[in-house]
């Protein structure tokens, strides 16, 4: 595929880059605060940047009319909106984590769910320092997947690129399920899945509930 890239200096940015391209892509376009180029029409447009260029990217999708796949966390309601208002004439996949581990636990808690009652629950989330939103988008996800409110608590250490915990407890047990990132990788070949899948889409707002799904209906 012929993609671009949006935030190609961050580090998720720099991995996309390198995975996407050694799977055989070409990336044709970047944009960056310090970095800028364009050598033909990209077929797929990949953010994994800031929340303040939503703009730029809405802006971006439709000069060049192709999918976008976004990965940038900490939007305000306001630019979810932008994003699904774009998403009624071009297809945008979301996710605020492209790691599959991370998916499974999601569909883990949301079986569970219906049976917590009786206990206590709670999530911790570790990330790397330069980590803008706490909580991440992965710890709200998963406290959406428990569907109650959920007390969450994070930290911010050299080292981590991403750690959630999420903690069961009664008096007398309790159960912690984990997951660890241990290398930003992950997220790379996760959307690199989802990319593929979101070329072979018409307009509308995807998700990993649909990617998970595709071909059962």
């Amino acid at each position: 595929m012929r993609f671009g890239i949006i935030g190609s200096q961050g580090k998720m940015g720099k991995m996309i880059l390198w995975v996407f391209q050694e799977k055989g892509s070409e990336c044709v376009f970047k944009q960056d605060l310090t970095d800028n180029s364009q050598t033909e029409k990209p077929e797929i447009l990949i953010d994994f940047s800031l929340p303040d260029a939503v703009n730029d990217t809405t802006s971006l999708v439709q000069q060049f009319g192709c999918p976008l796949l976004v990965g940038t966390t900490g939007y305000s309601e306001e630019s979810f909106a932008k994003l699904k208002k774009i998403s009624t004439s071009y297809p945008v996949f979301y996710s605020a984590n492209y790691s599959m581990g991370v998916q499974l636990v999601l569909r883990m808690l949301e079986s569970i769910q219906p049976h917590l009652k009786d206990w206590s629950v709670g999530i911790h989330e570790i990330h790397h320092p330069a980590k803008k939103d706490k909580p991440s988008g992965t710890a709200k996800r998963l406290q959406e997947a428990l569907r109650t409110p959920v007390e969450i608590t994070s930290q911010r250490l050299v080292g981590f690129p991403g750690e959630h915990t999420v903690i069961l407890s009664q008096d007398s047990e309790r159960i912690a399920i984990t997951h660890q990132a241990l290398s930003r990788r992950i997220f790379a070949e996760g959307a690199y899945q989802c990319a593929v899948y979101l070329l072979k889409q018409s307009a509308g707002w995807f998700t990993f509930d649909d990617f998970f799904h595709q071909g059962k209906g």
